[in-house]
């Protein structure tokens, strides 16, 4: 796989990766725009980014909670 150097404006400022997964990598920066953006912009790059980082961990929580019912209670890797 090539490696592609890319830049990913997320809130206020842009941070340059280097990566082989770039469509992958896309998504996840797409995603967290998408709740970057539904905060309020007066909040610090810091406070955005952390605002964001609980709200997805929030719904990993919820989609892992969803799964292991679907799973008839088995853990879930």
């Amino acid at each position: 796989m090539t490696s592609k150097r890319l830049a990913l404006l997320i809130g206020k400022r842009s941070y340059p990766i280097v990566t082989s997964r770039e469509e992958e990598v896309q998504r996840a920066a797409d995603l967290l725009r998408s709740v970057v953006e539904s905060l309020d912009s007066s909040l610090s790059q810091d406070e955005m980014l952390f605002l964001a980082a609980m709200t997805l961990s929030g719904e990993l929580i919820r989609v892992e909670d969803r799964l292991r019912e679907l799973a008839g209670g088995e853990e879930i890797p």
